[in-house]
């Protein structure tokens, strides 16, 4: 019966009795023969019994054949006990080294089946050191039966187990530094130090701790990257944000420059015409004098009536002064600051002199470009008030506040501000007129009823003081203006809370400084939000209307700006159309 393939005969060994060969018979010397009896014998003779299915636990009788000699033989985990039967005085020390060496190789096997599912090296070593003891065991020459063993045998014998077993320490110390090395392997390949003790082996759960901790760790730091690319990409966003409102802003102010620069374009080429004309002498340069009335108690000549009106036929030209008399200056109409020129000494041949209409020192089509406060400029600062402080105010009041209801808000404050502005220099013109023809005036202010029956203002002395007040346009004071434009904006604008707003109170006082520069022009800038219908030459539309089908007004978001009444568009207005 062959028991590698039928772990059971093992155990029916232990209950019977039969000599059964050990399988295979490799390891024996080709003389030997090992065989285990039992007390029963159930099972057939010489049952072939594998040595992986043997163990050291067993407790079996076994019996050493030699050339007709049986030597008993107990073994118990591992250690072997030789006991002779009947043994022979001549062969007994040979035969005890080969018994010795054959129990020996059966530990190894033993050893070797409680090792191979550790330590593969180990079983390498084993197997070693098991094929050398039987290649030593085959080669040794077996001394005769019938003559004790030579003296030099028996220390050939012990010489050679004395190699095996020193040969064993190496194979052992190789197995050791084996170890060593493959732990140290581990080592560096887990990344952490671990020492052969503490090494983990296989089937334990240490590893699997260690790579569920591993991975904790992973998620954790994949987390916090997580948790941070979402507030970059938060941060991102408002960036986003602030660059929309910066591109509209952008927009906004490129539309206004590039009107502005096709403006300055056409005015660039008038004066170009203009200069031409000069030169070739069609159009005079220089003003002529004139000889400004004398307060009497007739009324002074109107700017509007000619000086060939007078009885004594038409005006002689007037000449340059001779040397004898004061000399007369002459100059450009443009001068904004000059004083009034000398006038002439009346002619012998007419007897008197009458004053001769003056053109208008800041005519359209000539810009004074000494003065800071002139169209083009103000064209600039009411961009800029359009793209900086009205978007700010805008920004600020839209939480609190409907879209439209905020546009209607600001439009009106700037509307207010130029009404108001327009009436104060009305009243400094009505104040000044009352003055000059009523000096004793002065003391006491007139009222709003007595300024509708004053006269107007001659022509010249609106130049005058048109020039005084754009020389001092930044010292007129913005918060009186701004109070008035809130007291005149109506019930509902008036009563606003919003008016104390910062943004909105900034946004209110650089309106009354631009609608003011625009008052005191000559003749004065005019701001429209009177238009019913859309018309893309003159408005633009709202970002959220349709362009498609835009037709009526709904309400302006930003006046057209005009040179003066009736005059060039300077800057489109902005509306809501549907």
């Amino acid at each position: 019966m062959d028991t590698s393939q039928d772990p059971g005969a093992v155990s029916a060994l232990l209950t019977g009795k039969a000599p059964v060969q050990v399988w295979p018979p490799a390891s024996l010397t080709p003389t030997s023969c090992l065989t285990a009896t039992a007390a029963a014998r159930p099972y057939p003779a010489n049952t072939r019994i594998h040595p992986s299915r043997l163990r050291s636990s067993l407790w079996c009788l076994l019996t050493v054949t030699d050339c007709g000699e049986q030597v008993p033989v107990s073994a118990m985990s591992g250690e072997i006990k030789r006991e002779a039967r009947h043994p022979s005085p001549a062969s007994m020390s040979g035969k005890d080294v080969r018994a010795e060496a054959r129990n020996f190789s059966a530990s190894l096997t033993n050893v070797f089946l409680m090792k191979q599912r550790r330590d593969p090296q180990t079983k390498h070593l084993l197997e070693k050191a098991q094929s050398l003891i039987d290649a030593l065991l085959a080669e040794s020459p077996r001394p005769p039966s019938a003559t004790p063993s030579p003296r030099h045998q028996q220390k050939g014998g012990a010489g050679g187990m004395g190699q095996l077993w020193v040969k064993l320490d190496e194979l052992k110390r190789e197995n050791d530094d084996l170890k060593r090395q493959r732990a140290r392997t581990a080592e560096e390949h887990a990344g952490s130090p671990k020492s052969p003790k503490s090494h983990t082996q296989p089937g334990q759960i240490e590893p699997v701790s260690q790579d569920v901790q591993k991975i904790k760790t992973e998620n954790d730091l994949l987390k916090a990257q997580v948790d941070k690319l979402q507030n970059t990409i938060k941060e991102h966003q408002k960036i986003n944000l602030s660059l929309q409102d910066e591109a509209k802003r952008s927009k906004v102010a490129l539309e206004a420059a590039q009107k502005l620069a096709k403006k300055s374009r056409e005015d660039c080429k008038r004066l170009e015409a203009a200069l031409t004309t000069a030169k070739t002498g069609k159009e005079p340069v220089k003003q002529k004098p004139f000889k400004p009335s004398t307060p009497s108690s007739t009324a002074p000549p109107t700017p509007s009536q000619p000086a060939s009106s007078s009885s004594n036929g038409p005006p002689i030209p007037t000449k340059p002064p001779s040397s004898n008399g004061p000399p007369t200056p002459s100059k450009p109409a443009s001068s904004a600051h000059s004083a009034p020129p000398t006038p002439p000494k009346p002619s012998a041949l007419t007897g008197s002199s009458k004053p001769s209409p003056r053109p208008r020192t800041d005519n359209r089509h000539t810009e004074n470009i000494g003065e800071k406060c002139r169209p083009s400029n103000i064209a600039v600062a009411f961009t800029t008030l359009e793209s900086q402080e009205w978007m700010d105010a805008k920004e600020s009041l839209e939480d609190e506040e409907e879209e439209e209801d905020v546009l209607k808000f600001l439009c009106g404050i700037l509307m207010s501000s130029y009404t108001v502005s327009n009436v104060i220099l009305k009243s400094v013109e009505n104040v000044i007129s009352h003055v000059i023809t009523n000096p004793t005036a002065a003391v006491n202010m007139i009222s709003d009823e007595e300024a509708g029956q004053l006269p107007p203002l001659t022509a010249e002395l609106s130049d005058i003081i048109g020039q005084k007040l754009r020389a001092n346009y930044d010292k007129i004071n913005t918060k009186d203006i701004v109070d008035l434009a809130q007291k005149n904006s109506g019930s509902a604008c008036a009563a606003n809370p919003h008016w104390s707003h910062p943004t909105v109170r900034k946004y209110a006082l650089e309106c009354s400084a631009v609608t003011w520069q625009m008052a005191i022009q000559k003749p004065p800038m005019r701001m429209s939000t009177v238009d019913s219908s859309f018309n893309s030459e003159r408005h633009r539309l709202w970002w959220s209307c349709n362009h498609l089908n835009a037709k009526g007004i709904d309400f302006f978001i930003w006046p057209c700006l005009f040179d003066y009444e009736g005059g060039n568009l300077l800057m489109k207005g902005c509306v809501h159309a549907s």
